[in-house]
Parts: structure tokens; sequence; C-alpha cells
């Protein structure tokens, strides 16, 4: 489907599409035809990914990797993050689970850090803390050919957490698309 959506959008709202969409993987346990490979992990099996790391080193040499169930609420159980290669128990539960609840492989990036100033509870004084920003677009339908952007939920944690989740210490942020 790359060549189709390369040609349909153009070069340039291609490559822009590319930046925003993470590379993702639906665990699919049909066998694909033998002189074909999953296209990104070049493999032609899961039971490679699961059990050779040769296989996955580039995958996970700059990013770790998630494997998550679509939908799957954030903070929840159904995130792992693997940091060298996914665990053969994981990946078998994704497969048998296939079609009737199926997982998705996709890159794992630890969101940048930033600065955040909050009122802190227990002190009742505004402090600062260096944090990770996971970014949730909320999106309102209008009718069925407009759909807007009705705003954004920033999430921070502290920087010594591996992924963004519900937490205790999050401090969460209303933020909107400025009209400029």
């Amino acid at each position: 489907m790359q060549e189709f959506w390369r040609r349909e959008l153009g070069e340039r709202h291609w490559l822009a599409l590319r930046r925003l969409i993470p590379r993702t993987w639906v665990l699919d346990p049909a066998p694909i035809p033998h002189h074909a490979v999953i296209p990104g992990l070049e493999i032609q099996d899961w039971n490679e990914l699961k059990n050779s790391a040769k296989n996955n080193v580039n995958l996970c040499s700059r990013s770790a990797v998630s494997l998550k169930k679509p939908g799957a609420v954030v903070g929840s159980l159904s995130v792992p993050i693997f940091r060298t290669r996914p665990g053969p128990i994981v990946i078998d539960e994704a497969l048998r689970s296939f079609p009737r609840n199926p997982y998705i492989l996709q890159r794992f990036h630890k969101g940048k850090l930033y600065n955040q100033r909050f009122l802190n509870p227990t002190t009742g004084l505004i402090e600062s803390m260096r944090g990770r920003v996971r970014l949730c677009p909320y999106y309102f339908v209008v009718s069925e050919h407009d759909i807007r952007l009705g705003g954004v939920l920033a999430t921070i944690v502290p920087a010594d957490k591996k992924i963004v989740h519900g937490m205790r210490d999050g401090v969460l942020v209303p933020a909107a698309v400025s009209p400029d």
C-alpha cells in the first residue's frame, strides 16, 4: 500500500504522514508467502521476532518496542515495553488472541523532557518538575463531513518514569492549537 499512498498523496505529504504515524504491525498469525517478508521488520514469521535477537536489533537499537491492544487505556497493563525484544510469551498471547482481540507492535519513543510548573497540593506552593510529555488530541464529530480538533490534553510525568501513564505524580495540562 505504500506506493499507492505515496502516489495519491504526493511525496511531500507522504513524508509528513510517515513522520506523524509510527511504524505499526498487526500481529496476525496468518502465514505469508514464502518469498515475502514483513516490511520494516524483515522477518517472515513472528517466531523469528521472538526467538532471534539478530532479526530485530535495528528495530530496538534506537528505541524500545511497545506491544499493545488497539484502544488500550493509558496506564493499563496491556502496554509492556521491550528494551531488547518482545518475549515469546507475549508474542504467543498476542497471536492466539487474533482476530478476536488483535494486538499491534509499534516503535516506542520516550517523550521529550520539559520543565512544568504545577501547584503542589501538599505544600500549597508552585513547584517545577522535569518530566516526559504525552499529547492526546481530542476531536469532535460535528457532522459526517465536519470533524474538528477540540483540544489537547498534555500529561507530564516525572523524568525517571519509563512511559507516560496514569499516576499520582503526573500533571494534566489542557492545551489547544493556536489559531495563528
